[in-house]
């Protein structure tokens, strides 16, 4: 099938997934969308990643700006983490954050909200570190917890 000259333009013009993102998802496997318009940020960024357990992390966000293939500075960021049977994890949520998608990791200086519906936990504060393979969020400042009492025995 031969591509003619206005064909190629209007291919170039459609750019449904970002160069690296593309490339990135070849590499691995991984499911990534995003919409791009021209050179600007990401619009509607979201990433889901299969853990070896069978797990699923999805990460998600209205804009990202790549700072490189593999790391993104997100806003409206959104993280949700499900065991491999379905029931969901945890979810964190921050106005703005920088992720790392091949390490797995989403870390924020600025306010961030936590919670595990299943176990009652909500956290909120300033600052953290979230690693899905280590399963480990770190949290720094003004945390606030809130534990319903089925938590409690």
């Amino acid at each position: 099938m031969a591509i003619l000259a206005g064909d190629w333009r209007r291919l170039k013009a459609v750019r449904s997934l970002t160069i690296a993102g593309l490339a990135f998802s070849l590499a691995t496997g991984v499911a990534y969308s995003a919409e791009r318009t021209n050179s600007a940020p990401v619009k509607r960024w979201g990433l889901s990643l299969r853990m070896p357990d069978g797990g699923l992390v999805r990460f998600d966000g209205a804009e990202a700006k790549p700072l490189s293939p593999a790391l993104w500075e997100v806003s409206d960021f959104r993280l949700e983490s499900f065991k491999a049977n379905g029931p969901k994890e945890i979810l964190v949520e921050s106005p703005r954050c920088t992720v790392d998608v091949t390490k797995k990791i989403a870390s924020s200086a600025g306010t961030f909200a936590v919670s595990q519906e299943q176990n009652g936990l909500k956290m909120t504060g300033l600052g953290f570190h979230y690693d899905d393979i280590e399963k480990r969020l770190i949290v720094s400042n003004n945390v606030v917890v809130v534990i319903r009492a089925k938590l409690v025995k």
